[in-house]
């Protein structure tokens, strides 16, 4: 085996992309080619390779896939300079909040790393 990659369900598959390009990845694949009205992307970031696909995509097929959020999941990260990530994460998700939520918000906002 040489690689593992997730593909992981999203309901809103603009917002993913945005949040994981904050996180430095970018979009090397997506269905449809072009456009804004994406079903799947295969997002990169070095040599991590994570796929997203939006549960409307499915249509009828595959009836074993639960259509709703939720379920666990942990992915272990080998990653150099950790706090300097960690860093700027922070700072991008508060940056976020504040300006889509108010800055009350961004201050009760969990964090979760």
């Amino acid at each position: 085996m040489e690689t593992l990659s997730p593909n992981i369900f999203v309901s809103n598959m603009p917002e993913t992309i945005a949040f994981y390009k904050m996180l430095g990845f970018n979009v090397t694949m997506s269905v449809p080619e072009n456009g804004d009205d994406l079903v799947w992307v295969m997002m990169v970031n070095g040599s991590v390779t994570i796929m997203f696909q939006t549960y409307e995509s499915l249509g009828e097929s595959l009836p074993e896939i639960q259509r709703k959020d939720g379920g666990s999941l942990l992915l272990y990260i080998n990653l150099k300079n950790i706090r300097e990530f960690l860093a700027h994460a922070i700072g991008l998700f508060v940056t976020t909040k504040i300006t889509s939520s108010g800055a009350a918000n961004a201050r009760n906002a969990p964090l979760y790393f």
